[in-house]
């Protein structure tokens, strides 16, 4: 019979406990439902036998995880897959729990994407290639993705680069090498081309600040 060989406190994530049955990781359980069942190293146990017996509370734990995750900021759903994961809830009850998530629509990954562009172009006024790159990173598809960044062209980036550049033209009138250095430093951080970033320069040094 299989034995319970370690039971190990979750690093960074509180109140969950990693089970070892024979020297592996079997599954990982709520600290609470570790105690409950009398979990001890030397037990007799194996991973259907924990499952069976938490089976239901930990379903609802990471319901309630996912859903405060979501309460906080909009999310894709990898990242809502990845909370969930990363606080070691068995692929079974995070299948069933994105399951659930999707059919009542609390993540739109299409949604989500436009929200994106919204905030990090037009609010922050980030490059299409820095806000491409984040779309990926938060683990967006690449025809969500696409679709989305149709709603920010190369106009709409160049016109974010020159309002950005205005600023520190304003700023350094009269200091053409600080304002060259800091305008361009403030759109690089951003992530725009260096063929944008000189072109906007040159607009507001040829007189586009005045448009």
């Amino acid at each position: 019979m299989p034995k319970i060989t370690g039971l190990v406190a979750l690093r960074g994530v509180k109140g969950r406990v990693r089970v070892y049955i024979d020297g592996e990781h079997a599954v990982t359980v709520a600290q609470k439902n570790a105690a409950r069942m009398g979990l001890r190293v030397g037990q007799d146990a194996d991973r259907e036998a924990v499952m069976q017996a938490v089976g239901e509370d930990e379903k609802t734990r990471a319901q309630r995880s996912a859903l405060y995750y979501l309460g906080r900021a909009e999310r894709s759903r990898a990242q809502v897959v990845r909370y969930l994961e990363a606080r070691e809830y068995a692929p079974e009850i995070v299948n069933g729990v994105m399951d659930k998530v999707d059919a009542y629509g609390y993540v739109d990954d299409a949604r989500y994407a436009r929200m994106l562009v919204e905030d990090r172009a037009r609010l922050r006024g980030k490059s299409r290639r820095a806000v491409r790159q984040e779309m990926r990173e938060k683990g967006l598809d690449a025809a969500t993705i696409e679709e989305a960044m149709a709603l920010y062209g190369d106009r709409e980036e160049m016109e974010n680069a020159m309002h950005i550049a205005r600023k520190y033209y304003q700023r350094n009138r009269g200091d053409r090498e600080g304002f060259e250095r800091k305008a361009g430093a403030a759109l690089y951080r951003r992530g725009y081309d260096w063929e944008v970033i000189r072109d906007a320069l040159r607009a507001m040094e040829e007189g586009g600040e005045d448009d």
